[in-house]
């Protein structure tokens, strides 16, 4: 099986797998995601560009996880394929039209949407992603303050992002980042006293 050459480390026998599995499973994306993934893994960054374009056509919504690790090598120090701002857009549109909830789709597009300074499109992303990952409530109470919105429209979500910092940070205490995170916060939540014993 593929699972036990992975884990012997038998990588022609892994290849041969996931070739089958492709072939047997056609319509079973994950196979030859899988299979481009393994390529990448092993260096060969041309098949595994073949293999997870095919993923993702013009013409149809493709495979959304194919499709964002695209945009995602568009959008890394040493790209394969080079994408306008635009085409990162349109791509991850896509992605959301196949997976609504896709968080990281959300965070990039709402990023995209803040280098533009359209604020409102960016707080849209932002509450989606938010309500896949609470975390993301923090940026969003930021950009709420930012914008101006009333205060307990911005204080809702600090609140919210108080509420799971400090479940994450009640699961791993050495985290600086989310304990930094939390201190913000809770100052947007005008929380002052907690911000500094944190």
């Amino acid at each position: 099986s593929c699972d036990k050459a992975v884990l012997e480390k038998n990588h022609e026998l892994e290849e041969t797998c996931l070739r089958a599995l492709c072939s047997l499973r056609p319509s079973v994306p994950e196979y030859r995601m899988r299979l481009g993934l393994y390529f990448f893994e092993r260096g060969d960054k041309e098949k595994a560009f073949q293999e997870i374009v095919r993923l993702a056509p013009e013409n149809t919504l493709g495979h959304p996880v194919a499709r964002l690790w695209l945009v995602q090598q568009a959008t890394g120090p040493e790209p394969m394929l080079r994408m306008s701002r635009e085409e990162i857009e349109k791509q991850l549109k896509k992605v959301l039209d196949a997976d609504p909830s896709q968080v990281d789709a959300h965070q990039m597009l709402a990023a995209l949407n803040l280098d533009r300074q359209e604020m409102r499109l960016a707080e849209l992303h932002l509450e989606e992603a938010a309500k896949v990952r609470p975390q993301f409530n923090l940026q969003l109470a930021q950009l709420k303050r930012q914008m101006k919105r009333p205060g307990d429209d911005a204080g809702a979500a600090a609140a919210k992002a108080v509420t799971e910092l400090s479940r994450l940070l009640e699961q791993d205490r050495s985290r600086v980042d989310l304990r930094l995170d939390l201190a913000i916060a809770l100052l947007l939540s005008e929380d002052y006293s907690q911000a500094r014993e944190i």
